[in-house]
Formats: C-alpha cells, sequence, structure tokens
C-alpha cells in the first residue's frame, strides 16, 4: 500500500500560519464593513476569492517570519559578521563591522565566581590530577593595626594590645598535578587564574601536593567463572575513584537528551574537556581522611565479588596515619598530601570456591590504567555552527497566479477570442489588485531585508523597502515603477535614520539583557540631539562589539600578567563599565617611547584593586611599619591672626575627614579644662610635619593654634594631609586592602566638570562594581592624574615581572624594590597616608627612583635626588655609625 505524505489538520502552531483563522477574521470585518450592501459571502463569490488568495499569502510570510534569527539575517552577513555600510560621525576607532550575533557559548557561560567554578576550571588543565581553592583563614605573616598611631605593623609591640588585620579575598589553591608535570601546570593554573581573576582577589599562594600512595590488604572471594585479573583491577579503579576521583566530563547532546536545558549546561566557566556537574565536583575534592567502610562498599559494588573476608589500608607512615586504634577505619592523611592507589596485588590474596589463585600483575595494572584513562576521556568539542543559509525571504509570488482560469489574470491569461470589453474588465481587476500585491510584496522585501536595515546602508532612507511587482503577470501593461535618483539625506531625515539605527541596535543588545542608560552628556537644547545621539548609537556600537567579554568577565579584574598587546588588557569589569558609560577603556601606556602627557590624555578612568597593593612577602622583614594612615587630606588653608594675643596666629585647615573630631568653637585662648583633639600635619611644602590641638571644628574644617614664626615661615602653607592621634573613635581606616576598589577619574577633564555629570558617573560605577565590594569614587587635578598614570603604569610593570619571577621560581628581591616605590605611591592617593620611613633598604642606588644614598664626610647619611620630582619619594633614614 503506497505511502502518502499529507499536512496534519491540527491547529496551525503560530496565528499567522493559520488559514483557516485568517479567513474567519478578514470575514468579521467584512460583515461589519459591507452591512446589508453585500451579504452574499459564499465561495463562489469573486470578493471571498480575493480574500483567500490574500489570506493565503499571510500564511506564507508567516511561515517565512518563522526561520531562525540567522537565517533572517543571512542576506547580510558576510562570513558570519553583519557589515556596517554607514557610520555617521561614529567614533573612528570602532571596527567597520558588528560580529554576528553572539552565540550560546559566547553569553551564557561565566567566568569563575564561587570556589566550584574553579575548581572545575583548574581540573580542566591537562597536567593536573586533583585541585581545591579556598579563602586564606589567616593571613600570613601576621599584620596588625596600631590605634594610637593609626599605623599598620607586622609587629606586636611587647606589652600593647593590638588589632590583628584579616584579608578577605585571597585565595590558596591546592593542586596535584601528574608524575613530573607540576611546574607545566604552577605556569598553566596562573595563567587562568589572572585571564579570569574576580574584581578584589587575587591568588595567595599555590600549593603542590604529594602523593601518598595506598595499597589494599585483606582476603576477597570472587564468584565461580569471573576473570579474577578482570574483578581486581575493576575493584582498584573504584576504590581509585573513592580516594581521588577523576575528572569525568558529561557532553552536551547527552545532557539535552537526558532533559537539561542549554542555559542549565552552560552555567559556569566554559570547559575544554566538556561540561563538569556540581554533584560530581563535590566527589573531587582532595581528601584528607579516609573511611575503610567506604571503600568495602566499593569492593562490593564489583561483579564478581562474593565476600569480604579482611581488608586494610596500607601507607609510609611519613604520608599517612594508620595504626591499630581510631585511625584503623578513619585514615588521616599528613599534611600536603593527596591519597592516591598503588594498584599492587602482592598482598591482596583472591579466591575462588574456596581456593587461592594466582594474579597476573601486568595484566591487572594494564586493564587498570585503561579503565582509568577511559573515565578521563575528554568529551569531543561541539561542532561550529554552520552559516547560516539564505532562504530568499524576500522572494513575492504574485497572488494572481492562483487565480482560476476564468478570471483572466493568471499567466495563462485569456483566450485569443475574448472580447475587447472582457480584456477590460481582466485589465481593471488586475490593476485594482496591484494595490494589495504592492503591500504584500512590501511585507516580503521587508522580511528578506532584515538584514540589511540591521547593516544600515548609507542609501537606506526608509525601513519598508519598495518591492518591485515584476512577477504579477503583464503587470508592464498596467503599472511602470519609477526609478527616482536617491537624493542625499538632510538633517530631518538623517536623524530620522539614525534613530532607526538606535532603536534596532537597543532591540540587539535587549536580546542579551543588556540596557543602555541615558549617556551622562544630555543635550541642552535642540541643536545637540543629533550629536548626543550619535554619542548614544556609538556607545551602544561599543558595548554589542564587546558583548562577549563584557558578559562572561562582567567582574573581572585585571590581567597582571607580562603583556605585549596593544592596548594593555584591562579586565572585563573596567571594560563593561567604560563602554556603558562611553568613556575609553585604556590602561596608562608609557611604551614605544610614549610620553607622559600623551597616555595621561589617552585614559578616561583608571580601576585600581586595593587587594593588589598589599604588603608583599619581602616587606614583612622591615622594622614593625607598614603604613601609618591619615584621617583626611587638607585642601586649603586660611591663615588668621589671634585678637588676644598678637604674636600667635590661626589656621583654619579646610579638610576631608573631620567627622571623626569633636564638634567644638571655642576659639577664647583664656578658656582652661577643654578638651582638645590633638592632631598631627604634615604639610604639603617642605613635608614639615608638627603636632596641634584642634581647637575648633565643624563638618568641613578644623582650626589650631601656631606660632607667627611658623606661621610666616616659607609662605603660608596650602595643604598637606593630616590624622587624629588621640581618640576612642573608629578609625576612618583599618583594613584598606579587602574587597575595596577606587575609580579614579581627571576632574580637569571638561566632560567632568559639572557635578550632576560626576553623580551621573558615580551612580552608574557603583551599580556595576559587584555588590561585595566597596567603592570608592577619586577625583583628581590635571597634575596628580599625571603622576598616578606613570606610577600604575610603572606599578604594572614591575608587578607582571614579579609574578612572572614567582611562576618561575627565580629570585624577585631586585624587582620587589622598585615594585614597592610605585605601590606606595599608589597607597598615598588612595590612603592619605605615609609608607616611609623605609628601614630595611641598603644604602644603594634605587634605579626605578633615581634616589641614592651614601655616607657623607662626617658620617652624616646623605640623600640624592638625581631627577626624581615627579615621583614624590621621601625617605627618612638613621645615620649609619
Amino acid at each position: 500500500m503506497l505511502q502518502q505524505s499529507t499536512i496534519s489538520p491540527g491547529a496551525a502552531r503560530k496565528p499567522s500560519m493559520d488559514f483557516l483563522r485568517l479567513r474567519e477574521e478578514a470575514l468579521e470585518v467584512v460583515r461589519q464593513l459591507a452591512g446589508e450592501v453585500w451579504t452574499d459571502h459564499n465561495l463562489h463569490d469573486p470578493g471571498i476569492t480575493i480574500l483567500e488568495q490574500i489570506c493565503y499569502a499571510l500564511t506564507d510570510l508567516g511561515y517565512r517570519l518563522n526561520f531562525s534569527v540567522p537565517e533572517l539575517l543571512a542576506d547580510a552577513l558576510d562570513d558570519g559578521h553583519l557589515h556596517l555600510g554607514w557610520r555617521p560621525g561614529l567614533a573612528p576607532d570602532r571596527p567597520s563591522t558588528l560580529p554576528g550575533m553572539p552565540g550560546l557559548e559566547d553569553v551564557l557561560p561565566a567566568a569563575p565566581t564561587i570556589h566550584s567554578d574553579w575548581q572545575g576550571a583548574l581540573l580542566d588543565i591537562p597536567d593536573v590530577r586533583a585541585a581545591s581553592i579556598g579563602l586564606v583563614e589567616a593571613s600570613s605573616p601576621k599584620l596588625y593595626f596600631h590605634e594610637k598611631r593609626n599605623e599598620l605593623v607586622v609587629r606586636n609591640e611587647p606589652g600593647v594590645l593590638l588589632r590583628q588585620l584579616m584579608l578577605f579575598g585571597l585565595h590558596k589553591i591546592e593542586v596535584a598535578a601528574h608524575e613530573g608535570r607540576f611546574r607545566a601546570a604552577r605556569e598553566a593554573i596562573h595563567q587562568k587564574f589572572y585571564a579570569q581573576r574576580p574584581a578584589g582577589e587575587d591568588l595567595h599562594e599555590l600549593v603542590a601536593l604529594q602523593p601518598a600512595a595506598i595499597s589494599l590488604v585483606g582476603e576477597i572471594d570472587l564468584h565461580r567463572g569471573m576473570n579474577p585479573e578482570d574483578v581486581v583491577a575493576e575493584i582498584f579503579v573504584r576504590v581509585d575513584q573513592y580516594m581521588s576521583p577523576q575528572v569525568r566530563y558529561k557532553s552536551r547532546a547527552n545532557l539535552l537528551d537526558e532533559g537539561w536545558q542549554m542555559d542549565a549546561i552552560l552555567d559556569g566557566p566554559l570547559l575544554e574537556g566538556g561540561v563538569l556537574l556540581q554533584e560530581d565536583l563535590q566527589q573531587m575534592v582532595p581528601k584528607k581522611a579516609l573511611h575503610l567502610s567506604r571503600i568495602i562498599e566499593q569492593v562490593f559494588a564489583v561483579t564478581g565479588v562474593a565476600e569480604v573476608r579482611s581488608l586494610r589500608l596500607r601507607g609510609e607512615q611519613s604520608q599517612v596515619s594508620i595504626d591499630d586504634g581510631v585511625n584503623y577505619w578513619v585514615p588521616m592523611l599528613k599534611a600536603g598530601m593527596v591519597p592516591t592507589l598503588d594498584p599492587e596485588t602482592n598482598a591482596l590474596l583472591v579466591r575462588i570456591d574456596g581456593a587461592p589463585v594466582s594474579l597476573d600483575r601486568d595484566k591487572v595494572r594494564m586493564r587498570y590504567q585503561a579503565r582509568r584513562t577511559q573515565l578521563q576521556a575528554r568529551q569531543p568539542a561541539s561542532p561550529a555552527m554552520a552559516l547560516p543559509r539564505n532562504r530568499n525571504i524576500a522572494a513575492y509570488q504574485s497572488i494572481q497566479h492562483q487565480f482560476p482560469d476564468n478570471y483572466g489574470i493568471n499567466a495563462r491569461g485569456l483566450p485569443k477570442d475574448a472580447t475587447t470589453q472582457r480584456q477590460a474588465q481582466a485589465h481593471q481587476l488586475k490593476t485594482w489588485l496591484l494595490f494589495f500585491e504592492q503591500i504584500l510584496a512590501n511585507y516580503f522585501a521587508k522580511a528578506g531585508s532584515l538584514g540589511q536595515i540591521f547593516q544600515m546602508a548609507e542609501d537606506a532612507q526608509s525601513p519598508a523597502p519598495q518591492a518591485d511587482l515584476g512577477d504579477v503577470p503583464e503587470v508592464q501593461a498596467s503599472f511602470q515603477p519609477l526609478h527616482a535618483q536617491v537624493e542625499a539625506l538632510d538633517d530631518a531625515a538623517a536623524l530620522k535614520s539614525l534613530q532607526r539605527f538606535e532603536r534596532l541596535l537597543a532591540h540587539l543588545l535587549a536580546r542579551f539583557g543588556q540596557e543602555v542608560q541615558q549617556s551622562y552628556q544630555t543635550p541642552q537644547t535642540e541643536a545637540n540631539e543629533f550629536k548626543a545621539l550619535q554619542q548614544r548609537v556609538d556607545k551602544m556600537l561599543g558595548i554589542y562589539h564587546d558583548l562577549p567579554q563584557i558578559s562572561q568577565g562582567r567582574g573581572q579584574g585585571i590581567d597582571l600578567r607580562p603583556s605585549e598587546a596593544a592596548p594593555l588588557p584591562v579586565g572585563g569589569l573596567k571594560l563593561r563599565i567604560a563602554d556603558l558609560l562611553g568613556l575609553r577603556a585604556a590602561d596608562p601606556d608609557l611604551r614605544n617611547g610614549i610620553s607622559l602627557a600623551t597616555a595621561t590624555n589617552a585614559v578616561d578612568f583608571i580601576l585600581l584593586e586595593h587587594i593588589l597593593l598589599r604588603p608583599l612577602p619581602q616587606e614583612y622583614e622591615q622594622e614593625n611599619m607598614l603604613f601609618r594612615f591619615r584621617n583626611g587630606k587638607i585642601d586649603r588653608i586660611v591663615r588668621q591672626r589671634s585678637l588676644t594675643q598678637p604674636y600667635t596666629y590661626r589656621l583654619k585647615c579646610y579638610a576631608t575627614g573631620t567627622s571623626v573630631l569633636r564638634k567644638q568653637s571655642i576659639l577664647d585662648e583664656k578658656v582652661k579644662d577643654v578638651a582638645h583633639d590633638r592632631v598631627e600635619i604634615v604639610f604639603t611644602i617642605g613635608q614639615v610635619k608638627h603636632d596641634f590641638d584642634v581647637v575648633a571644628a565643624d563638618d568641613e574644617s578644623f582650626t589650631i593654634i601656631v606660632p607667627a614664626e611658623f606661621a610666616t615661615h616659607g609662605g603660608n602653607p596650602q595643604g598637606g594631609v593630616w590624622n587624629l592621634l588621640k581618640s576612642d573613635e573608629e578609625k576612618l581606616y583599618v583594613d584598606p586592602w579587602s574587597l575595596h576598589v577606587t575609580c579614579i577619574f581627571p576632574a580637569h577633564d571638561l566632560r567632568f566638570v559639572q557635578l550632576q555629570q560626576r553623580l551621573m558617573i558615580e551612580q552608574a560605577v557603583r551599580d556595576e562594581i559587584p555588590v561585595h565590594l566597596a567603592t570608592n569614587i577619586l577625583w583628581l587635578g590635571k597634575t596628580e592624574m599625571q603622576s598616578l598614570c606613570y606610577h600604575y603604569h610603572e606599578w604594572r610593570r614591575y608587578m607582571a615581572q614579579y609574578l612572572q619571577s614567582r611562576v618561575e621560581g627565580s629570585p624577585a628581591e631586585e624587582r620587589f624594590v622598585q615594585l614597592r616605590h610605585h605601590r606606595n605611591q599608589l597607597m598615598r592617593f588612595l590612603f592619605v597616608g605615609e609608607t616611609e620611613p623605609v628601614r630595611d633598604l641598603e644604602l644603594r642606588l634605587l634605579p626605578a627612583t633615581g634616589v641614592a644614598t651614601r655616607i657623607g664626610a662626617s658620617g652624616e647619611l646623605i640623600v640624592e635626588l638625581n631627577g626624581a620630582a615627579k615621583k614624590d619619594l621621601h625617605f627618612e633614614l638613621p645615620v649609619t655609625e
């Protein structure tokens, strides 16, 4: 019997593809409009025939609109990219093409954030056998906060109770590499960690776990007819998987077959080997203790095992603690060890029907290794998505081809002997139908030109292209299309076209959950509307172009490894903030002979992660103090003469951080028994340091009394930094490094001079930075910004070399001195304080600073500055006897 293919009579998937529904809705409209004038709506009526032809054409259009988005855009794609034909006034550094819409692998995965993500990323490294990552529980070496001196110190003074600091955001990685592969694993771990490092976090320590070989000792009975080598090899595999599980990847295809959704499969980092499920990762954490009962369960689970008469574990005492006491059932591994099974058969007695059987040791090992390799096999990568095929969606076939012959308007036309009146009637109907044909053809043309609309060709003046009706039979006799020359866009048309482009980009970004906020450069007049819209479109283009990176790396910090790339990598977090604000994401780059002024002008803002400025291991060798905090910065000082004491002056200091001072207004020096706060001030001019009593304080300033000689010596001091010396109040800073970031903007830039613009930028930055990080905003003048850019670039350069030396295991002392100097200057900008005196440096030349120290003829210490004025280095070293 012949099998006939038929169309299912069930309901259509979409209303636009349901012919009967469209026909019924159209008839309802006809009944309302025609009333009593036209009541014959039967099939033989010509009007109903025309209506049905149009409904049929609409179902064809609805079918084509259900193609995939890549196929709908295929008319403008070239090698998977959507080329921009028009870039009216957009930034010249933007690429000339928009990438094709990112796929699921580009936007659904995310860089590692939680520890299970990191564990999967570490296990994905081929040289890694087992790995775990956790937060550092205690700072090592220890740090202390001296409240009375407002200092961070490295040693607890005898008889003084100091507060110990706990730094957060530091990670410790423990890794067991395959034999002889730890060096390669260490390099790969550093590369992966710093390429995906979350902002505000860092790697504190990488520990190599050593294998602790453990073998089985016992007696096992097997069922009759079993191959003893196969059974013992499977026992070893199961026990090994309990002790140190192999990485077990799953394929996406299998997970999809099991009912997983793609967003759940691609949740977390994208791994090269396949998919690692959370429940499997929990079993792959290196064990610190073993449970013999669980091992016996694994042995009983092997097919062919009849009975376990006895079973024990054996290992070296230096690696694992096993004795006849409590550790018999729960052996404990020594610190820095990870258990591995030694597939040794000498201590394992195997019986079948009560009779001992001899085991071929080589066969057992060979089958054991084959099974372990099979379990660790990586899943093949998903094939690349093929380029979409062009469905030729715009191709329109005239509805007149489907009319019965008696209408005389299809391709066969009228008989040759048709009268002139009959020909005129057919021509009249054909011409009348052109009105509906043009509307239908335009819709098909618009659906088939979606890619061209998104492409924004320069001559695309209308979002609804006019279709050619050349497919209508003998249309030339009824309709001649006009071919008007396309004229240049006037101002109004250019604005309207750019607005359409902005709506299209907003649609694309909305598909990936991206919403572009109103630009901080809000137009003040209608004349600025077009320019403001250009800036907004350019910002949206930047977001769309960087979409994969800012989607996967939205919380990433900078990659600190050495890089020859131009521009320097800045991390996903800074890139996302820059794109959303329409700013440049570039960091200062002084390579290739670029001047400091040029490099500073190319920087719109700097994102500094405080945890990267924490003390280095070598600094714990210096004498006690690491940093002295200042409560605030003095921006301006006003000098006032005392009315009661002619030789005494008051200095009114306009400063930040005055909230920690007692609010008082007692300015009469004759008043006795008044409690005064005491502050230490380091004045900008000459770096002069003195202590003073505060006789008045308010929300923005405090007043001190100084002798006339001090107030007039060397000119009126203009600023400085200050610190509260004696107070029981909470200090402004205690832990300046943990989970803090600072965004630094140039206050002199004309884009940021208005308060409303600054507030909008600050709010946008705080909205984008992860909520667990404390966000600080700093505005610097031109000179300060140049100094910051210089020290930031040099700090980043020496930090890259310092980290590379740690990876290679080479000495880092020379890099440490240079690195610390530039880091100290950054700390002064951020924390308002002092990093000197430095007492652990030898008397020698510091290449990075241009500072040399030597002993003079009289034994005095001489500090020479060689062109280092802009580096702002200050030493207070004791005289060497």
